[in-house]
């Protein structure tokens, strides 16, 4: 079992709504930063703790599903990121 620590910022409120921790897959720049990076390495019982202005606001423990989508082969980031956002972007049509 593995700790993270997740400086959830502004994208708080939508990860708590949707109960799913996501990253972009690069910034608007082309870069993928290196906190962004260890996301691939979150496995099933990993615990997370979710931080945002100085408090944890949240505390989660992984499920199987990242290790599926590893499982998937190459370029499984994006297909994740894509399958997050679509449903992100179709609760919030619904709201």
């Amino acid at each position: 079992m593995a700790f993270y620590w997740v400086n959830c910022g502004t994208y708080y409120n939508e990860i708590a709504e949707n109960k799913f921790l996501w990253c972009p897959a690069y910034t608007p720049g082309g870069v993928v930063p290196v906190g962004w990076k260890i996301i691939t390495e979150v496995k099933k019982g990993d615990v997370i703790f979710c931080h945002r202005h100085g408090d944890i606001l949240s505390i989660a423990i992984a499920l199987i599903v990242l290790a599926w989508f590893k499982s998937q082969g190459k370029g499984y980031q994006s297909r994740l990121n894509d399958i997050l956002r679509t449903a992100m972007l179709d609760t919030a049509k619904q709201q």
